[in-house]
């Protein structure tokens, strides 16, 4: 597969942007990804992450952890 046929999702960080943000970007990406199967290209720049590091570090390290679904 080519990168051409991948779709871009890029979060557009402002100062509004919080934590309901983050969690409906994160729904969008994943059912396009999963649900609908599109193959796609997350991408999180790195001043995206320097500017948001200290503030959605946890945040992030949280959504990536496994969960126990017993």
């Amino acid at each position: 597969m080519y990168s051409t046929e991948y779709d871009l999702f890029q979060i557009e960080l402002s100062k509004n942007y919080g934590l309901t943000e983050w969690h409906d970007d994160l729904k969008k990406v994943m059912l396009k990804a999963g649900v609908e199967n599109n193959p796609v290209v997350f991408l999180f720049s790195d001043t995206q992450v320097l500017a948001t590091t200290v503030r959605w570090g946890l945040l992030v390290s949280y959504q990536l952890l496994p969960r126990d679904t017993t």
